[in-house]
Protein backbone atom coordinates (compact mmCIF):
# COMPACT_ATOMS: atom_id res chain seq x y z
CA UNK A 1 0.00 0.00 0.00
CA UNK A 2 1.06 3.62 -1.04
CA UNK A 3 1.31 5.91 2.29
CA UNK A 4 -0.37 8.61 2.29
CA UNK A 5 1.35 11.77 1.57
CA UNK A 6 1.70 13.44 4.46
CA UNK A 7 3.05 10.22 5.98
CA UNK A 8 5.59 11.01 2.93
CA UNK A 9 6.60 14.26 4.50
CA UNK A 10 6.95 13.60 7.61
CA UNK A 11 9.30 10.98 6.73
CA UNK A 12 11.32 12.81 5.02
CA UNK A 13 14.67 14.76 5.76
CA UNK A 14 14.07 18.09 7.21
CA UNK A 15 16.16 20.90 4.78
CA UNK A 16 17.41 24.09 6.56
CA UNK A 17 17.02 27.53 5.56
CA UNK A 18 18.26 30.58 6.87
CA UNK A 19 16.17 33.87 7.43
CA UNK A 20 16.78 37.15 7.22
CA UNK A 21 19.76 39.30 7.38
CA UNK A 22 21.28 37.55 10.45
CA UNK A 23 20.63 34.18 8.99
CA UNK A 24 18.58 32.66 11.71
CA UNK A 25 17.88 28.92 11.75
CA UNK A 26 14.90 26.60 10.87
CA UNK A 27 14.21 23.31 9.26
CA UNK A 28 11.25 22.27 7.44
CA UNK A 29 10.89 18.65 5.94
CA UNK A 30 12.18 18.43 2.39
CA UNK A 31 9.38 17.03 0.71
CA UNK A 32 6.70 18.54 2.48
CA UNK A 33 8.63 21.85 1.24
CA UNK A 34 8.48 20.29 -2.41
CA UNK A 35 5.41 19.80 -2.53
CA UNK A 36 4.47 23.58 -2.30
CA UNK A 37 5.06 24.71 -5.75
CA UNK A 38 7.16 24.20 -8.72
CA UNK A 39 9.66 26.81 -7.69
CA UNK A 40 10.47 25.34 -4.35
CA UNK A 41 10.11 21.46 -5.73
CA UNK A 42 13.28 22.92 -7.79
CA UNK A 43 14.78 24.29 -5.06
CA UNK A 44 14.78 21.23 -2.64
CA UNK A 45 15.94 19.08 -4.95
CA UNK A 46 18.95 21.19 -6.45
CA UNK A 47 19.60 21.28 -2.74
CA UNK A 48 19.67 17.62 -2.24
CA UNK A 49 22.38 17.08 -5.13
CA UNK A 50 24.81 19.85 -3.41
CA UNK A 51 24.24 21.41 0.63
CA UNK A 52 20.37 20.90 1.97
CA UNK A 53 20.82 24.64 3.01
CA UNK A 54 18.88 27.28 1.23
CA UNK A 55 19.47 31.37 2.43
CA UNK A 56 15.96 33.71 2.22
CA UNK A 57 17.95 36.77 3.46
CA UNK A 58 15.10 39.13 2.44
CA UNK A 59 12.29 38.11 4.79
CA UNK A 60 11.85 38.38 8.46
CA UNK A 61 11.13 35.62 11.09
CA UNK A 62 7.17 36.41 11.12
CA UNK A 63 6.83 35.78 7.32
CA UNK A 64 8.68 32.39 7.67
CA UNK A 65 6.87 31.66 10.63
CA UNK A 66 3.48 32.11 8.55
CA UNK A 67 5.04 30.25 5.72
CA UNK A 68 6.28 27.43 8.11
CA UNK A 69 2.73 27.16 9.77
CA UNK A 70 0.70 27.35 6.68
CA UNK A 71 2.97 24.48 4.62
CA UNK A 72 1.76 22.05 7.69
CA UNK A 73 -1.80 23.00 7.98
CA UNK A 74 -2.56 25.66 5.17
CA UNK A 75 -3.76 27.68 7.34
CA UNK A 76 -1.20 30.72 9.41
CA UNK A 77 -2.38 33.02 12.49
CA UNK A 78 -1.04 36.45 12.90
CA UNK A 79 -2.65 37.79 16.46
CA UNK A 80 -4.29 40.98 15.82
CA UNK A 81 -4.10 44.37 18.05
CA UNK A 82 -6.90 45.81 19.64
CA UNK A 83 -9.27 47.21 16.98
CA UNK A 84 -9.97 51.11 15.97
CA UNK A 85 -12.55 52.87 17.12
CA UNK A 86 -15.05 53.63 13.99
CA UNK A 87 -15.86 57.17 13.23
CA UNK A 88 -19.01 59.00 12.89
CA UNK A 89 -19.33 60.99 8.97
CA UNK A 90 -21.45 64.16 9.77
CA UNK A 91 -24.78 62.83 8.93
CA UNK A 92 -24.20 61.15 11.56
CA UNK A 93 -24.11 57.38 10.44
CA UNK A 94 -20.97 55.11 10.35
CA UNK A 95 -18.45 53.63 8.85
CA UNK A 96 -18.82 49.79 8.52
CA UNK A 97 -19.12 48.68 11.95
CA UNK A 98 -15.36 47.18 13.74
CA UNK A 99 -15.15 43.82 14.82
CA UNK A 100 -14.75 43.27 18.71
CA UNK A 101 -11.67 41.91 19.60
CA UNK A 102 -12.92 38.35 19.77
CA UNK A 103 -14.22 38.79 15.69
CA UNK A 104 -11.30 40.88 14.59
CA UNK A 105 -9.16 37.66 15.67
CA UNK A 106 -11.02 35.71 13.01
CA UNK A 107 -9.06 38.19 10.58
CA UNK A 108 -5.65 36.50 9.88
CA UNK A 109 -5.89 33.51 11.87
CA UNK A 110 -5.68 29.80 11.30
CA UNK A 111 -7.17 26.62 13.45
CA UNK A 112 -6.19 26.76 16.83
CA UNK A 113 -5.04 23.35 16.58
CA UNK A 114 -2.42 24.01 13.52
CA UNK A 115 1.32 23.55 14.51
CA UNK A 116 3.00 26.63 16.07
CA UNK A 117 6.31 27.15 13.47
CA UNK A 118 9.48 27.21 15.06
CA UNK A 119 10.13 30.58 17.51
CA UNK A 120 6.35 31.29 17.22
CA UNK A 121 5.08 34.28 15.68
CA UNK A 122 5.67 37.95 16.52
CA UNK A 123 2.21 39.44 17.42
CA UNK A 124 1.59 42.96 16.01
CA UNK A 125 1.17 45.56 18.23
CA UNK A 126 -0.84 47.55 15.54
CA UNK A 127 -3.01 47.58 12.59
CA UNK A 128 -0.13 48.89 10.30
CA UNK A 129 1.77 46.13 11.35
CA UNK A 130 -0.54 43.66 10.62
CA UNK A 131 -1.87 44.72 7.42
CA UNK A 132 1.47 44.84 6.53
CA UNK A 133 2.57 41.75 7.41
CA UNK A 134 -0.45 40.05 5.53
CA UNK A 135 0.98 41.73 2.52
CA UNK A 136 4.70 40.57 3.31
CA UNK A 137 3.28 37.00 3.44
CA UNK A 138 1.51 37.96 0.08
CA UNK A 139 4.94 39.20 -1.47
CA UNK A 140 6.29 36.01 -0.01
CA UNK A 141 4.23 33.60 -1.39
CA UNK A 142 4.57 35.63 -4.82
CA UNK A 143 7.80 34.90 -5.65
CA UNK A 144 7.65 31.37 -4.30
CA UNK A 145 5.09 30.69 -6.83
CA UNK A 146 2.43 29.41 -4.15
CA UNK A 147 -1.12 30.20 -5.15
CA UNK A 148 -3.19 29.00 -2.37
CA UNK A 149 -0.60 31.13 0.49
CA UNK A 150 -1.18 34.18 -1.96
CA UNK A 151 -5.06 33.59 -1.96
CA UNK A 152 -5.17 32.85 2.29
CA UNK A 153 -3.14 36.24 2.82
CA UNK A 154 -5.44 38.52 0.40
CA UNK A 155 -8.58 36.97 1.96
CA UNK A 156 -7.47 37.80 5.88
CA UNK A 157 -6.08 41.61 4.38
CA UNK A 158 -9.52 42.43 2.64
CA UNK A 159 -11.43 41.02 6.03
CA UNK A 160 -9.13 43.43 7.95
CA UNK A 161 -9.76 46.74 5.25
CA UNK A 162 -13.35 46.19 5.07
CA UNK A 163 -14.45 47.11 8.76
CA UNK A 164 -13.25 50.65 8.88
CA UNK A 165 -10.71 53.74 7.52
CA UNK A 166 -7.61 53.69 9.00
CA UNK A 167 -5.15 56.60 9.22
CA UNK A 168 -3.86 58.15 6.49
CA UNK A 169 -0.23 57.02 8.17
CA UNK A 170 -1.46 53.29 8.03
CA UNK A 171 -2.72 53.48 4.26
CA UNK A 172 0.49 55.31 3.22
CA UNK A 173 2.92 52.42 4.62
CA UNK A 174 0.99 49.64 3.03
CA UNK A 175 0.44 51.51 -0.08
CA UNK A 176 4.20 52.38 0.13
CA UNK A 177 5.33 48.63 1.06
CA UNK A 178 2.81 47.00 -1.40
CA UNK A 179 3.87 49.20 -4.92
CA UNK A 180 7.44 48.69 -3.79
CA UNK A 181 7.32 44.81 -4.01
CA UNK A 182 4.99 44.37 -6.28
CA UNK A 183 5.57 44.64 -10.32
CA UNK A 184 3.26 45.87 -12.39
CA UNK A 185 1.42 43.99 -15.11
CA UNK A 186 -1.18 43.42 -17.41
CA UNK A 187 -3.43 41.96 -15.08
CA UNK A 188 -3.32 44.08 -12.33
CA UNK A 189 -1.40 42.65 -9.52
CA UNK A 190 -4.26 41.04 -6.67
CA UNK A 191 -2.49 42.70 -3.91
CA UNK A 192 -2.39 46.22 -5.31
CA UNK A 193 -5.95 45.83 -6.24
CA UNK A 194 -7.72 45.50 -2.81
CA UNK A 195 -5.10 48.85 -1.67
CA UNK A 196 -6.10 50.65 -4.41
CA UNK A 197 -9.89 49.60 -4.45
CA UNK A 198 -9.70 50.34 -0.77
CA UNK A 199 -8.08 54.17 -0.41
CA UNK A 200 -10.54 54.76 -3.94
CA UNK A 201 -13.45 54.21 -1.50
CA UNK A 202 -11.95 56.56 1.12
CA UNK A 203 -10.17 59.15 -1.62
CA UNK A 204 -11.62 61.78 0.12
CA UNK A 205 -10.20 61.21 3.92
CA UNK A 206 -7.33 60.28 2.61
CA UNK A 207 -6.78 63.80 0.69
CA UNK A 208 -6.78 65.45 4.07
CA UNK A 209 -4.38 63.92 5.50
CA UNK A 210 -0.76 64.87 4.69
CA UNK A 211 0.84 61.30 4.74
CA UNK A 212 -1.89 60.12 2.20
CA UNK A 213 -1.39 62.72 -0.34
CA UNK A 214 1.95 62.69 0.04
CA UNK A 215 1.58 58.78 -1.13
CA UNK A 216 -0.90 59.63 -4.11
CA UNK A 217 2.19 62.35 -5.16
CA UNK A 218 5.02 60.16 -5.10
CA UNK A 219 3.48 57.08 -6.61
CA UNK A 220 2.42 57.19 -10.36
CA UNK A 221 1.18 53.58 -10.71
CA UNK A 222 -0.95 53.87 -7.72
CA UNK A 223 -2.52 56.60 -8.49
CA UNK A 224 -3.29 55.59 -11.95
CA UNK A 225 -4.75 52.53 -10.29
CA UNK A 226 -6.60 54.63 -7.99
CA UNK A 227 -7.88 56.76 -11.02
CA UNK A 228 -9.37 53.55 -12.80
CA UNK A 229 -11.58 52.49 -9.81
CA UNK A 230 -12.74 55.86 -9.72
CA UNK A 231 -13.63 56.53 -12.62
CA UNK A 232 -17.26 56.03 -14.30
CA UNK A 233 -17.44 52.86 -16.41
CA UNK A 234 -19.46 52.92 -19.68
CA UNK A 235 -22.68 51.15 -20.05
Amino acid sequence: MEPHPYQKFMSSGHITILVGPDKNKYTIHAELLASLSCYLYTLVKGAATKSPVVEWPHIDDRTFACFSQFAYSRRYHIANPTPPKVEESPGGSSRPRTPSPDEANTSGSGSDLAPRPIGGIIAPQTFTDLTIAHAKVYVFADYLLIKDLKKLSISFLEDILKFAWFKGETIAELGEYIYNNTKKNKKQNSLRKVVSLYISRYLDRLCHEESGVELLETNVELCKDVLWHTLPRGG
